[in-house]
């Protein structure tokens, strides 16, 4: 539908005043301005429809085509407006008939409008609404430096940002870093396809404050910040290996204990990385490293072989230092004592033989070094063994309990080692020997009494041989005591005690004893019988022995020990024959006497018990008495120990 109106006037459009008498037509919101002497252009834009919508800030590409039917398009010129602002200013359209204007809007803008005009002042145009949406604004965040780390004037620092926008491809983001002191950054600001900007650079000493800033297509932008302090030229670590000492040898298989001292004057030696090397086997691995710089490190398995061990530390930027040391692992050699062997006992002054056989993986055997110590006599045997591996020798060592240790020392300086413990015993000895009693008698038990020593503190027992008067030939006893049932008077004992430790006889030692005479003994003297009265037969016995077997001889005596009379001897005695008294104490002594002369004596007592005297011839007379006669009564009174008696 459209409508046309015809009229002579003049008309401002868009800041273009078109004067003339015209007829004004409208359709599909086209309006055309037509000179009446001349047929006016026509305009149509084709790339967007009326109400489209726009992203503010955002470029919107247009195409117009224009028409005339009687000017060629050489003479046509097209401009485009957005309300009155001249977005793109008149230009002749293409040989085709098209004319393009890319427009930014802004969120007030509502249209577009495209204007033709001829060269004889013949123009129209098309005008299509606009809806302009609002956009977002990019977002961007520092994922480096975080402002943690230790950042050198030497060294590149990374800068790292996150970006992203709801409307523009990451890629289409434009991203500037500046710095408080060194200004805009040489940085590479395009986002990868996952948002991240990275590039790295470095930075003066002192505290910066570090901004990023990104933009989008539309000019919008945002800023994140941080501030980071950057210190001078980093210092290069220091390392030290402390263990093992560069020309150590190692016994392959063992367990090596690398130790090391690290340190740096701008960390904590805690963040430092270290790594242990070897020219031969590669990377053997890292350890710990504690708050004093000591690194510890052990490994098992090096190769056999002369390495290069390196040990590298690196600090945070990737400085590093480095200390090495040579170290060679090798097979140790390997020994085999045959002689002697644990426990044997030499006796002392008695030749050794020595005896032991070594080898080597690398070494031939002759080149090898064998020392022979002992803890005793010290070192024994210095030398080389022969082509075989085989040493021998012979030593004489001092007495006492040896421990012999015996070293193979290989090129390498790797050892291997034999022990073997004996004995180089000495003889026990007896101290003391003493025989008792002194002198011994026919019935006395011959006792001794020996000490002994050993000087290795060997347990020692003694043996006994005993001999009679000078006769060696034949031993007649083997115990500690000689019993008195073997001996006899007038004979000379000797005993020889010999010591043995266990190992080896002693000297012995003799002791010598007398037997002589033993005296008689009297073991008992009694008197029968034991209540005699005064006219009893006193018998005296007695028992005795002689130890040498003889019957000795015995003497008899008799006593009143009540008057002191002797009453003399033999074995018996009357005693009515002898002045009594009622109660007199008799003693019997006797002595015996064996032939050498040697006595004994004992003595027993009785006690006379006292006898009633005897009445005889007892009469009356007269025997036939008359009853006023006088009797008498006599009798004859007799007692048989004289005592004085009475009669009644």
């Amino acid at each position: 539908m459209f409508s046309v109106l015809g009229l002579s006037h003049a008309v401002r459009v868009r800041g273009l005043w078109l004067i003339g008498t015209s007829t004004v037509l409208a359709c599909s919101g086209e309006k055309v301005l037509e000179n009446t002497n001349n047929s006016p252009p026509a305009i149509t834009i084709l790339s967007h429809v009326d109400g489209f919508e726009a992203l503010e800030g955002y470029t919107q590409s247009f195409r117009a085509t224009v028409s005339d039917d009687d000017s060629e398009y050489s003479s046509l010129e097209v401009a485009w407006f957005v309300g009155e602002d001249n977005v793109c200013d008149w230009t002749f359209v293409t040989a085709a008939g098209e004319s393009f204007c890319e427009v930014v809007f802004d969120l007030d803008d509502s249209n577009i409008i495209a204007q033709v005009r001829d060269d004889r002042g013949g123009a129209a145009m098309a005008e299509l609404s606009v809806v302009v949406l609002p956009t977002e604004i990019p977002e961007v965040t520092i994922e480096a430096p975080t402002g943690q780390e230790q950042y050198y004037s030497d060294q590149l620092i990374t800068f790292r940002a996150l970006v992203a926008d709801t409307e523009d491809p990451v890629q289409d983001l434009t991203t500037t870093w500046t710095s408080s002191l060194d200004g805009e950054l040489s940085l590479d600001g395009t986002a990868g396809s996952d948002g991240i900007v990275e590039d790295a650079t470095t930075l003066q000493a002192g505290a910066h404050f570090v901004e990023v800033t990104v933009t989008d297509t539309t000019g919008k932008s945002s800023t994140d910040s941080i501030t980071i302090d950057v210190q001078g030229p980093n210092s290069i670590p220091t390392c030290l290996i402390t263990n093992p000492v560069s020309g150590d040898v190692s016994v392959q298989g063992a367990s090596v204990v690398f130790t090391g001292q690290a340190g740096d004057a701008d960390i904590p030696v805690t963040d430092l990385q270290f790594e242990w090397l070897s020219d031969k086997d590669g990377i053997l691995g890292t350890g710990a490293i504690d708050s004093q710089g000591e690194i510890t490190f052990a490994h098992q398995g090096l190769s056999v072989n002369t390495h290069t061990i390196s040990l590298e530390v690196r600090d945070e930027v990737g400085a590093t230092c480095s200390d090495t040391i040579l170290l060679t692992v090798d097979t140790p050699p390997t020994i085999s004592v045959a002689s002697p062997t644990t426990g044997d006992v030499v006796t002392v002054g008695q030749s050794q033989f020595f005896s032991a056989t070594v080898a080597d993986n690398e070494d031939p055997a002759s080149s090898l070094l064998v020392e022979w110590s002992d803890s005793i006599d010290g070192v024994i045997y210095s030398g080389q063994s022969d082509s075989s591996g085989l040493i021998e020798f012979y030593d004489t060592l001092s007495a006492g309990n040896h421990n012999l240790q015996v070293v193979v020392t290989d090129s390498s300086g790797l050892t291997a080692t034999a022990s073997r413990s004996f004995l180089v015993n000495t003889a026990p000895q007896v101290d003391s020997l003493v025989v008792n009693p002194v002198p011994a008698y026919t019935n006395s038990t011959v006792m001794t009494a020996v000490t002994t020593s050993d000087p290795e503190n060997q347990p020692v027992t003694e043996t006994y041989a005993w001999f009679k008067n000078g006769d060696y030939a034949t031993v007649l006893h083997t115990g500690s005591t000689l019993p008195s049932t073997l001996t006899s008077k007038n004979e000379t004992w000797s005993v020889r005690v010999t010591p043995n430790d266990g190992y080896v006889d002693g000297n012995w030692s003799e002791a010598t004893v007398g037997i002589v005479n033993s005296a008689p003994q009297i073991s008992s003297v009694s008197i029968s019988p034991n209540l005699p009265l005064g006219n009893d037969v006193l018998t005296c016995s007695t028992v005795v022995t002689d130890a040498d077997g003889e019957t000795p001889s015995e003497v008899y005596s008799w006593q009143n020990l009540t008057t002191g009379q002797a009453l003399g001897g033999g074995q018996t005695l009357n005693l009515a024959a002898v002045t009594l008294v009622g109660n007199d104490s008799i003693q019997c002594s006797v002595t015996v006497t064996d032939g050498d002369g040697a006595t004994d004596s004992s003595v027993s007592t009785v006690i006379v018990q006292n006898t009633p005297p005897v009445v005889s011839n007892v009469q009356v007379s007269p025997t036939n008495p008359l009853n006023d006669e006088t009797l008498t009564c006599s009798a004859s009174v007799v007692d048989p120990e004289g005592d004085p008696v009475t009669t009644v």
